[in-house]
């Protein structure tokens, strides 16, 4: 899985002579496979949380259209074997499951944060901007009001860079999505979140899903400290995916 997941960012086939020894061929092979693990850290290294975790949701969703008919009864076993297909699952598979089974997710953040976090949506909720780019620019140029202290200000970076890349990802691919679950469903979102233009719209149908998995990978990363970074990010992914497909596909359906 994740030799699929860095395909698109690492082109590195190798192609090996019919008349090469076995032993050649697997010492090629071999060096090649290094070579691969190399090139996938120095991509990781140069890669924001915020872009891993829309890579992931691409893969997911390439991995779910491969399965064919996708509907309430299998839903959530292909998700599970998605995640279980990555060495460091565990994290996500727990975060999917809490989203998916709990009506009102909650993070233990510090009550500074959880204000930082509130004010940030209570602006997003009265505005409306032109493009994804006017948001993105609006989220890194905001400064907070209310947190001061230095784990708080590392957490509130966390926690926007996986929510400005969440919101932009769903706001491009929630039709698509949708399409795939249940195809009914775009009707229902449409008469509830009709208001405003483009980025209101937007907003109103997918701010739980960027929430939920903004803060998933920020607390992940505060009660794992030693977790791999794709762990942590994985996990916020997960809960993404779980947000979206709790609101599609109530639990009581699924």
């Amino acid at each position: 899985m994740k030799k699929v997941l860095f395909l698109f960012l690492v082109s590195s086939l190798t192609f090996v002579s019919c008349d090469s020894s076995d032993s050649s061929i697997e010492e090629k092979a071999i060096s090649n496979e290094k070579e691969d693990s190399k090139l996938e850290r120095r991509v990781l290294s140069t890669m924001t949380a915020g872009q891993l975790h829309n890579a992931y949701l691409d893969e997911m969703y390439a991995y779910l259209r491969g399965r064919g008919n996708i509907n309430t009864s299998n839903i959530h076993v292909y998700s599970r074997e998605f995640f279980s297909a990555f060495e460091y699952y565990d994290l996500a598979l727990k975060r999917y499951r809490y989203t998916i089974n709990t009506p009102n997710v909650r993070y233990d953040f510090s009550r500074q944060l959880n204000l930082e976090i509130e004010n940030l949506n209570r602006r997003l909720d009265n505005s409306d901007f032109r493009n994804l780019d006017e948001f993105k620019n609006f989220v890194s140029s905001y400064r907070p009001l209310y947190i001061r202290e230095r784990n708080d200000l590392i957490a509130w970076q966390n926690y926007t860079d996986v929510f400005s890349y969440s919101v932009i990802y769903w706001s491009t691919n929630l039709e698509r999505w949708t399409i795939l679950i249940n195809r009914n469903a775009i009707g229902l979102s449409e008469r509830r979140c009709s208001e405003g233009k483009f980025f209101r719209r937007a907003w109103c149908k997918i701010k739980e899903y960027a929430k939920t998995d903004a803060a998933a990978y920020q607390e992940e990363k505060q009660k794992n400290p030693s977790a791999s970074f794709e762990a942590t990010v994985l996990a916020g992914a997960a809960a993404s995916a779980a947000a979206f497909i709790k609101d599609l596909i109530p639990p009581s359906q699924s």
